[in-house]
């Protein structure tokens, strides 16, 4: 457990060398990276990058999880609470400039805020899942799940993208949300982070104005490219080459780069094959089994719930469990080894648990995740930041 009197005079000095100097050198960034490993003592920083991002898109910070992309359906799909360990951090150099009048600890609350939101708890990955059950609902689908890394690469980029965007002061225009952080206040940055906030908004650099679109656009968009690659790819390459020029962020340059190569990669004769992996395949193998036996039960219970659901959580838990039967339906529906009439018979169970999930969507408890679903990127050019 942190202590709420932790000694900050690291940070500042870093800061207030890198302020003093108008830049950030190798050794800033290394003496930053120890500082945030004493600090958030149960994460591990792995790399600190400072881009100079002379006339590119403002940024900001940008928190970057790390994570195994063969791992992607246990992140989107599990039930277990997953907490990131190790991220990168990356640090715009527009920070630096001298018409914001950031100061040392005004920095430091921005970092301890940004890093925190994607390290402290498991609400990112939990956040994650919501908005996906949400876009698979509003959206009228299931989640297919793909042996191919290209494909889990493709998935991994936006639930990133998502997390490192999850809580950012950058992607809010609401102060009052950023200030209701008990973390930053329980070390005396409150007052720091809020004036940090306020220069960066009245210097006009704030990423989005609409929060909700600017967090979840990159994943939605990341989703319908993995639904539909035939339609999508040769667009979203498009999109990949001219983004990767406007955003400052070296490590989003990089990541793009990666996902145009995944994109490359997938063969045109394999775009909708898809396959449940090992060990995915055994412990969905099981749940099918069970799911199966009981399903009649499952509807019942189901059906009386969405009835009764009382508040968003409730909604949100009844949404989870139904989208997840409706994925172990779909991988038996698409089995070759069965007769036709099984699978007309439980092509009729998924269509009713389909209609209810649509009931579900339809109650005045649900509130989607997914703004923004349908937004595109705005026409950015070099110079608007």
């Amino acid at each position: 457990m942190r202590k709420s009197n932790y000694d900050f005079s690291g940070f500042y000095r870093i800061f207030g060398d890198m302020l003093a100097n108008g830049k950030c050198s190798n050794s800033h960034t290394r003496e930053l990276q120890k500082e945030l490993n004493r600090f958030f003592d149960d994460s591990e920083c792995t790399q600190v990058v400072f881009s100079e991002n002379g006339d590119k898109m403002f940024f900001g910070m940008r928190v970057q999880p790390e994570m195994n992309a063969n791992e992607i359906y246990d992140y989107l799909m599990g039930n277990d609470n997953v907490r990131i360990s190790k991220y990168m951090l990356e640090i715009d150099g527009k920070l630096l400039n001298p018409m914001l009048e950031l100061d040392a600890m005004e920095l430091t609350a921005m970092v301890v805020h940004e890093v925190g939101h994607v390290v402290n708890d498991s609400a990112p990955i939990t956040a994650a899942r919501q908005y996906l059950d949400c876009y698979l609902a509003d959206n009228r689908e299931t989640l297919k799940i793909s042996d191919s890394i290209h494909y889990k690469e493709i998935l991994m980029y936006g639930l990133k993208d998502f997390i490192s965007k999850y809580g950012s002061m950058f992607y809010s225009g609401d102060v009052s949300e950023v200030m209701a952080d008990d973390f930053v206040h329980a070390f005396g940055l409150s007052e720091a982070l809020e004036s940090a906030m306020k220069k960066v908004m009245s210097n006009n650099i704030k990423l989005y104005e609409n929060t909700a679109v600017s967090r979840g656009v990159v994943f939605a968009w990341t989703l319908r490219l993995y639904r539909n690659m035939a339609v999508r790819r040769v667009p979203a390459l498009r999109m990949l080459n001219k983004m990767k020029f406007m955003t400052g962020s070296k490590i989003e340059q990089l990541e793009m780069k990666n996902l145009a190569m995944r994109i490359q990669r997938i063969d045109n004769d394999s775009l909708l094959e898809f396959s449940i992996p090992s060990p995915l395949q055994a412990r969905m193998a099981k749940n099918r089994r069970d799911m199966l036996r009981s399903i009649d039960d499952d509807y019942y219970e189901y059906n009386m719930r969405v009835r009764n659901v009382e508040d968003e959580d409730d909604a949100l838990y009844l949404l989870r469990h139904i989208n997840t039967r409706l994925a172990i339906m779909e991988d038996y529906i698409n089995d070759p080894r069965i007769d036709s009439k099984e699978r007309q018979r439980w092509v009729k169970v998924k269509d009713k648990f389909l209609n209810l999930r649509e009931q579900l969507t339809r109650t005045a408890t649900y509130k989607s995740k997914t703004y923004g679903l349908f937004v595109a990127y705005p026409d950015i050019k070099p110079d608007n930041y």
